[in-house]
């Protein structure tokens, strides 16, 4: 193999590794009561701006580049919650705490990784009657919606053993 060959190697592989995205994977406290709730009120959250941006430098030249976006906290969470066939309540309902869950969104530091900032958020899941903590994750992202998405994946990921399966035997 030439000389330019393995230098063209090397630097290809200093390059495509110096450029991986890294994202840590979340953080998450679950405990096994989370099965039993069938209902979530979302603390209400207004529209933030989030997204990233970077800068580059070649032959001289400085790039740059990045995207942003406007997202209602609140609005990702109700949707993915209601993906996974939770129902939403508008007001918490004194007939239904038993069964019902309270959503909590935090912002938490940005975190830097390989030259680029994300967006880091901590969820907290609480029993509405009683304020107990049933779940608590933190996550960090490309922008709050990869974020908030990242946190609850990581939760149900981590309570899947508590839920049931739903096969029904014959």
């Amino acid at each position: 193999m030439s000389l330019k060959r393995s230098l063209f190697l090397i630097c290809a592989t200093f390059c495509l590794v110096g450029c991986s995205r890294v994202i840590y994977a979340p953080v998450v406290e679950v405990r096994p009561a989370i099965a039993k709730y069938r209902y979530v009120y979302i603390v209400p959250t207004s529209g933030l701006t989030s997204g990233y941006s970077y800068v580059t430098s070649s032959s001289g030249a400085v790039y740059g580049g990045g995207k942003t976006s406007t997202i209602n906290p609140s609005d990702v969470i109700s949707g993915d919650l209601m993906a996974r066939g939770y129902a939403i309540l508008p007001e918490l309902n004194e007939e239904l705490l038993d069964k019902t869950m309270v959503v909590n969104y935090g912002e938490t530091s940005v975190v830097a990784h390989n030259g680029r900032i994300y967006d880091a958020v901590i969820l907290q899941l609480r029993d509405a009657k009683t304020a107990e903590l049933v779940s608590s994750v933190k996550a960090d992202g490309d922008g709050l919606r990869d974020a908030i998405l990242r946190a609850l994946d990581g939760v149900f990921l981590v309570a899947k053993p508590y839920f049931k399966s739903t096969i029904i035997e014959k």
